[in-house]
């Protein structure tokens, strides 16, 4: 049984969202940050395969002007082309026309491999949002009615004073586990062929994260990893989806990189023989929702996202 579980692992991949290449012009599009329009002076956002790229100042800007506890900077090498964004000890560095983000946060060095490069436009360099902020622990979701990306950082929104008797309010628990999570995905697929639960708690779960994921179990609260059984199917899909709710304490961003490294170790044996499966988990995303993060890796991510949101 550990023999099967270690070697389900090596084909169990997972990288940033692939789309069919699409532009849409900057004109068309609205970054808000905590509810407010971030403006653009000159060059605004543009949407190039799938992605959202932007000028990272003006973002920058708009974060810091919330007075959070640690404000962000950037800066560009011109004669490495590189633009450096920082956060307090944290930071990456972006290079112009490289697919590939280099890390460093809680005092480790890593990368991260994204789909669209930064690149110069109209004269400004332009940097995936979605994959910068993500590292640094902040929520971006896409409104695609409003064409419009919307960045969130609850723990670095200012508050008003707090009311004279201050009793915390208990978090709302959200309306499904876990496993129902993950089912509601599997369920926005039409179903998934040969799906089977692996649960906290259960043997293995605790040494799959660690062993493949590199996650401490202590970062785990409760969770649950639907992988494919490929004693029930006649090929080798690459279908994943697993939802884990952190402990307390737990860093989101570490998790998240965690995943990443992840699948870079594994990415080049997928594609080296299921090249169909490869394609599939090229378009696994990762999902933040309050202290739940899901990893989904199956045909239309889209919809399995929209149905875990659908959750809270």
């Amino acid at each position: 049984m550990k023999r099967r579980f270690l070697s389900l692992a090596l084909a169990i991949i997972f990288v940033l969202t692939l789309v069919p290449p699409v532009e849409v012009h900057a004109n068309q599009i609205r970054v808000t940050f905590n509810g407010q329009n971030v403006a653009f002076p000159d060059q605004g956002p543009v949407i190039r395969d799938g992605r959202t790229l932007v000028p990272i100042a003006p973002v920058i800007n708009a974060i810091n002007a919330s007075n959070p506890p640690t404000a962000l900077s950037s800066e560009w090498r011109g004669d490495t082309r590189q633009v450096v964004v920082r956060r307090g000890n944290d930071n990456l560095t972006l290079t112009i026309g490289s697919r590939t983000i280099a890390t460093q946060v809680g005092g480790r060095s890593d990368s991260v491999t994204i789909d669209v490069p930064a690149q110069i436009i109209g004269g400004r360099t332009m940097v995936p949002l979605a994959a910068v902020l993500d590292v640094f622990g902040f929520n971006v979701t896409w409104n695609g009615a409003a064409s419009t990306v919307v960045v969130t950082d609850s723990r670095n929104v200012a508050t008003t004073a707090p009311a004279p008797t201050p009793t915390p309010a208990a978090p709302a628990a959200p309306a499904a586990t876990p496993r129902q999570m993950a089912e509601a995905m599997i369920a926005s697929q039409g179903g998934i062929p040969g799906m089977v639960p692996l649960l906290h708690g259960q043997a293995f779960f605790n040494e799959y994260l660690s062993d493949n994921y590199r996650i401490s179990p202590n970062s785990i609260r409760s969770g649950v990893i639907f992988y494919v059984d490929f004693a029930l199917v006649d090929d080798m899909p690459a279908d994943e989806i697993a939802v884990f709710e952190l402990a307390a304490g737990a860093n989101s961003t570490e998790v998240a990189n965690a995943l990443r490294s992840y699948i870079q170790r594994r990415a080049s044996i997928f594609a080296g023989y299921a090249p169909d499966s490869a394609a599939v988990a090229s378009r696994g995303i990762v999902v933040y929702r309050d202290n739940f993060i899901a990893m989904i890796i199956c045909d239309n991510p889209q919809a399995a996202e929209a149905a875990f949101l659908a959750l809270f």
